[in-house]
């Protein structure tokens, strides 16, 4: 990225509006570079511990009183601390080595996962420790989110950014595919939450490994902002820009009525369709099958623009979110869900590379921090509201 923010908002503004979106390089081009390629990887593997989390604290609490609201609190507990969080931890990025602050940020997770295993597995932890701990490693989410997307455009050229950015994506979804359903064989088979929270811990090892091994070339470290001065640039600087606006207003319209599906799912499973840990797993793994396709049609749409990609992706969103509460059919519910993922992966994806395309290296971490706050808020609500309105 180049100081130029108003070019670059210009850019993304065409973009945004009706330009198809432009030809680049391979798919997997950004494999090519080595740090990228061994940082993904870890990346995938520590996404993979998360959903594995998210899946064994669920299903710890599906069968509790008020289950539909303590379900929804786990997935409140996991985006809370980023929405409040994600800024200050923007502004860190922004100031320090983020090779280092990713590195001790892998450090605080295992320490909290190995703590909840242990107290999982002794019996000491009931819903309200279970929620406390989610919102814990939620924190770690929170520094961890900002840092990582900012450091993408570190470790691929500017005409790969867009392919990094799905490939970034691709990570979280391909771990959203096998998590869940590694969890759900695991509580069903091999020990129980306790094994997968363990396994959670274990997952941001390798991470830390890559992280060790990537020498960085010359890294560029902003000047030592004061901390509040930095938060307002920042926020100025967001809220200055009008194609950064407009990026954040069309996550917010999306997310919050999409998250009755995220929020609710486990239920979907049991009360629904009657099935198990392991069919919760299955649900969730085709959810990111969906968005695992959905990066690999995005590659093919050169032609069409990015609204045109975020009208059609919205509205097959909502199709399929109709479809899944009246099948009966557990494996039509697969198939629906494996398009519903597929258009979130298309809406979440665009907006993300839009995003990054937009922002100057100087506020580049805080830019995207904001982002991920105004995307994890509108996640804690609409998961909230959503909990509330099936309780009742």
């Amino acid at each position: 990225m180049t100081q130029g923010g108003n070019e670059a908002a210009g850019g993304a503004a065409s973009s945004e509006t009706s330009v198809p979106v432009a030809a680049e390089s391979s798919a997997f081009a950004p494999f090519r570079h080595r740090a990228f390629r061994w940082l993904w990887i870890g990346v995938l593997i520590s996404w993979t511990g998360t959903w594995m989390q998210t899946v064994g604290a669920q299903w710890l609490l599906v069968d509790a009183p008020n289950a539909a609201v303590l379900v929804s609190l786990v997935q409140a507990a996991t985006t809370l601390p980023v929405m409040l969080l994600a800024l200050p931890g923007g502004v860190l990025a922004d100031t320090f080595d983020r090779r280092w602050l990713l590195f001790t940020i892998q450090v605080y997770f295992f320490i909290v996962g190995i703590l909840l295993a242990v107290l999982t597995a002794a019996g000491q932890m009931p819903p309200a420790l279970l929620i406390a701990f989610t919102f814990l490693l939620g924190v770690g989410t929170a520094v961890q989110l900002p840092t990582w997307a900012s450091t993408i455009p570190d470790l691929v050229p500017r005409s790969e950014l867009r392919a990094a950015s799905r490939l970034d994506l691709v990570s979280v979804n391909v771990s959203r595919a096998i998590g869940p359903a590694i969890a759900g064989f695991v509580i069903a088979h091999l020990g129980g939450a306790s094994v997968v929270f363990a396994l959670n811990a274990v997952s941001v090892v390798f991470l830390a490994i890559a992280l060790l091994a990537w020498r960085r070339v010359n890294p560029e470290l902003a000047s030592r902002e004061r901390f509040v001065p930095a938060l307002r640039a920042g926020a100025r600087y967001v809220w200055h820009e009008p194609v950064i606006r407009r990026i954040m207003l069309r996550a917010i319209l999306f997310v919050i009525p999409a998250m009755a599906l995220w929020a609710l799912l486990p239920l979907i499973a049991s009360e629904h369709l009657g099935q198990g840990a392991d069919g919760f797993g299955l649900l969730f793994a085709a959810l990111g099958t969906g968005a695992v396709l959905g990066a690999l049609v995005l590659r093919r749409l050169t032609t069409v623009s990015t609204n045109g990609i975020l009208l059609a992706a919205t509205v097959l969103y909502a199709a399929t979110m109709a479809i899944i509460i009246m099948i009966p059919s557990f494996a039509a519910a697969l198939a629906t869900l494996v398009l519903n993922g597929l258009a979130w992966m298309a809406i979440t994806s665009t907006l993300q590379a839009e995003m990054q395309l937009v922002l100057p290296a100087w506020v580049r971490a805080r830019g995207m921090a904001i982002y991920v706050v105004i995307f994890m808020a509108s996640q804690t609500t609409g998961a909230l509201v959503w909990g509330l309105v099936a309780n009742r």
